[in-house]
């Protein structure tokens, strides 16, 4: 599902010191983007590297339907 794709991707930043997202967020400037990819992990990349802590996010079901996530993206900036 696109909510597992995206934990993986964000839990992978969440790991990486500020060289590596620097690193990885050049590499994603120069490539042209994974097949069917919306664009969102430069964004999330620029979102970790300005944040002062990791990113912190979560899904959790829609109150009406379970089968629809909620994604909670805390970024912190001082």
């Amino acid at each position: 599902t696109s909510a597992r794709r995206l934990r993986e991707r964000l839990s992978e930043l969440v790991g990486l010191d500020q060289d590596a997202l620097k690193t990885r967020y050049q590499a994603a400037l120069r490539s042209e983007g994974e097949a069917g990819s919306k664009g969102g992990g430069i964004g999330f990349l620029r979102l970790a590297r300005g944040s002062s802590s990791q990113l912190k996010f979560d899904f959790v079901d829609a109150p009406i339907n379970p089968d629809i996530k909620i994604f909670n993206l805390t970024v912190t900036v001082d």
